[in-house]
């Protein structure tokens, strides 16, 4: 099949191109080396943010979309996006006195203009301290508390994904760029490495868009030689911890540093990031999380929370593809988007940050269809799991609870995990009766799930299922009690996956790398 264009790279920028040449009416192909998001895109704060801290650097137009697109997406995806209040303390620690974060909040707020979220407010230090009794017990200070949004990155790569499936998109993971070639009529002949089955599937495109993200070097490298290199690499890590004393979200500055780190109440523990570590000009594979990096930011969380024991359920390590024009230190980078003409019809794109991916995937396309093309607004257009309102919500729930097998913690999962598309996999799991049973663990899993996750959402292999369809791995278990389930159901479609994907297809390699608690040896 010919299609207008065939995109390279499933993260989120990739995923919001397709969504959107779908919605052109463009035929669409999509093809990811590994499985959606694995790389750089749900290895995130897990903040949907307007990105206060780029203030300093006077990147006002970056901050201004950010704040508008997060209202945005927190209009389009409700099940996926929540608005939370964070706390920025005035403390000894920090670089700013109480005016210069008043203006900096005062000005966060104005760039959202009619989009705004709850304005700040200052919180004085008696307050503080009956909110947060275990923050630094030994200093009076006051914080200025605001609003920004928190999300599930793997889940809005997936929504992003399944729209543009709805809309004629071919999805494919596990398939592997190659290169590129001309033939006689002029047509792009794109190369792809099936991965599942080891061999080379030869596509043909109107045009080529390179969406790879921290991947975008070495592929060029490979595959247009002579490529000026265009990213930058920056390693951060995150840690999911238990029992840490707080319920508040705090932006909280690193101690002598240009840097801020985030502690945020996540899925009933918290997620403690993030660490700044330059890489080389290629990414590490697998990117992995150094020693010196888990002390950091133990040290920073036992700074602030000096009470604290810590108690680390897993890591999260993810890279930044930083635009390479830009000079200076990785601290202090923009995070604005770059776009480049490699040859005749290839493109590719560079940069950006998580919130503005819509509108990073609506300046793409028109870079890459060259003015020739007015592209249409999907601004408005939902996510396939949102609701409308309040009262779509519960109503989705009340039929939800018509099924047997939804019990307050499967509702609840469903709501946050699948919104309204909880109804169609409750339609899918009561269509046999083998899809009802449960998985072991504490997860409130059914059968069905996994099934869904893999003829409806691409999930090859326990850590795509565990990792990123769900929210499994961020459990003191992390999924291990129903690995030898999950497995020989996946195994039943793709026979052959052990031997495919090597490694990559082991879930138990993937927790030990990430330090997760439930990894059996050293990690």
């Amino acid at each position: 099949m010919d299609y207008d264009l065939i995109i390279v790279g499933g993260g989120i920028n990739g995923a919001a191109l397709a969504r959107l040449a779908a919605f052109q009416g463009l035929s669409t192909a999509l093809f990811e080396a590994g499985d959606f998001g694995r790389g750089a895109s749900t290895n995130t704060s897990k903040l949907l943010h307007g990105g206060l801290r780029y203030l300093e650097t006077f990147d006002f137009g970056l901050v201004r979309d950010s704040v508008r697109e997060r209202a945005q997406l927190l209009s389009i995806a409700p099940h996926l996006v929540e608005a939370r209040r964070f706390l920025f303390p005035r403390t000894r620690l920090g670089r700013h006195g109480r005016p210069g974060i008043k203006a900096g909040m005062v000005l966060y707020d104005f760039l959202a203009g009619s989009r705004r979220l709850d304005p700040h407010r200052w919180v004085a230090p008696a307050e503080l301290r009956e909110k947060e009794p275990h923050f630094l017990p030994g200093e009076d200070c006051g914080a200025y508390e605001y609003s920004d949004c928190v999300m599930d990155d793997a889940r809005m790569v997936m929504e992003n994904l399944v729209d543009a499936a709805a809309m004629g998109a071919s999805i494919h993971n596990y398939q592997a760029f190659q290169g590129v070639e001309r033939n006689a009529d002029g047509v792009l002949e794109a190369t792809v490495l099936d991965r599942l089955t080891g061999r080379d599937v030869v596509h043909r495109g109107r045009k080529v868009a390179l969406a790879l993200g921290p991947w975008t070097d070495q592929v060029a490298k490979s595959a247009f030689p002579g490529t000026a290199p265009q990213v930058r690499l920056s390693q951060g890590i995150h840690l999911i911890a238990d029992g840490l004393p707080s319920r508040s979200c705090f932006i909280l500055p690193v101690p002598g540093s240009k840097r801020y780190f985030f502690i945020v109440p996540w899925k009933g523990k918290h997620l403690i990031g993030t660490t700044e570590t330059e890489v080389g000009l290629y990414p590490p594979e697998p990117a992995v999380p150094q020693g010196r990096e888990v002390e950091e930011l133990l040290r920073l969380a036992g700074t602030y929370f000096p009470e604290w024991k810590p108690d680390v359920i897993c890591t999260i390590t993810g890279l930044r593809p930083l635009a390479r024009s830009a000079k200076g230190s990785t601290i202090t980078l923009s995070r604005e988007h770059e776009f480049h003409r490699i040859q005749e019809n290839v493109y590719s794109a560079v940069g950006g940050k998580y919130t503005t991916h819509r509108s990073f995937a609506e300046g793409f396309l028109e870079f890459v269809l060259e003015g020739k093309a007015e592209v249409k607004d999907i601004k408005s257009r939902p996510l396939p799991g949102a609701w409308a309102d309040d009262a779509e919500r519960d109503r989705i729930r009340r039929d939800l609870r018509a099924f047997a097998f939804v019990d307050d913690p499967v509702e609840g999962a469903w709501m946050r995990r699948y919104g309204k598309r909880a109804l169609e996999l409750a339609g899918y799991v009561a269509a046999s009766a083998a899809r009802k049973g449960r998985l072991p663990g504490p997860y409130g899993m059914l059968l069905g799930e996994v099934e869904f996750s893999a003829e409806k959402e691409w999930a090859r292999t326990p850590e795509d299922f565990f990792r990123r369809r769900t929210d499994a791995y961020f459990t003191r278990g992390g999924g291990a009690e129903c690995l030898a389930g999950v497995e020989a159901l996946l195994r039943n479609r793709t026979p052959n996956l052990a031997k495919s994907l090597g490694p990559d297809a082991d879930y138990q390699v993937f927790l030990a790398r990430n330090r997760h608690v439930a990894a059996e040896g050293p990690a």
